[in-house]
């Protein structure tokens, strides 16, 4: 019996559906022809040979020439191997050349008049806050104005320390012990400070996280909490790009921290 489990892995690795049960079949079976590898996937017996065909160009099959040709799994474990590999080239090449469009996006993305994102969602959230640290070559300035719950700040740290840039992040000091405990695994050039003053807010309440690249744009991570509980789904985060705005932010910021 074929398990869509093994379909699913093997499409993964490159095969078609149909591909992957033909594998499967001689897996299972062993060496077989054509015609009885047709029979054991319901597919038509000329179609076939253009399915086995494609297994022994992609290196899934062995075929013993003869009449009629007989046809063999090659290893398990070694195609697997060798079709990882192939699969990791290839998405470093993908990634390579998509990265090329970088000159092109920026002609067409970046706007002088203001602009204003919206992402809904803590995926839509954080990955926009990724992109954001990895586009940036200044020092990132990052402000959390009230008390944060340590997830969330464990998350913005870890993006942070995946840029190639300074950062620092200055949080709520009801949140100076989460700051010790993060301190130790920090990597160079990023700081993390509790020296945000001011009387906690309510248990239900709005948290704000500006996150400044630059002088121009800023995102802001806004959490929601519930009786103290973080409501997770309920982040959205506001990607704003207007010089004016920004920087009546990004001072006000340096006149509370001291920055």
């Amino acid at each position: 019996m074929i398990e869509p489990k093994f379909i699913s892995s093997l499409e993964c690795l490159g095969l078609t559906s149909t591909e992957a049960r033909a594998y499967l079949v001689l897996i299972e079976d062993g060496v077989l022809s054509a015609e009885a590898v047709a029979g054991k996937i319901g597919v038509h017996y000329p179609a076939v040979y253009r399915v086995l065909d494609s297994l022994e160009q992609k290196g899934w099959v062995e075929v013993a020439h003869g009449r009629p040709k007989q046809y063999r799994a090659r290893n398990p474990n070694m195609v697997a191997s060798e079709a990882k590999k192939t699969a990791i080239n290839d998405l470093e090449s993908a990634a390579a050349l998509t990265a090329t469009l970088e000159d092109r996006y920026g002609v067409k993305n970046d706007k002088e008049d203001g602009d204003l994102w919206i992402y809904k969602g803590p995926q839509a959230v954080f990955n926009k806050l990724k992109e954001v640290v990895l586009s940036t070559d200044e020092d990132i300035l990052a402000v959390s104005t009230r008390p944060e719950d340590r997830s969330v700040l464990e998350k913005v740290v870890d993006i942070l320390s995946q840029g190639s840039v300074s950062a620092n992040l200055l949080v709520h000091q009801s949140n100076a012990k989460d700051v010790r405990e993060i301190r130790p695994g920090l990597r160079r050039g990023i700081h993390v400070d509790a020296r945000i003053s001011g009387r906690p807010p309510g248990s239900t309440r709005l948290n704000h996280t500006f996150v400044f690249p630059n002088e121009r744009e800023v995102f802001i991570i806004n959490t929601v909490y519930k009786d103290d509980e973080l409501i997770e789904d309920r982040t959205i985060g506001l990607w704003i790009s207007d010089a004016d705005y920004v920087r009546m932010h990004l001072d006000d910021m340096m006149a509370h921290t001291g920055h």
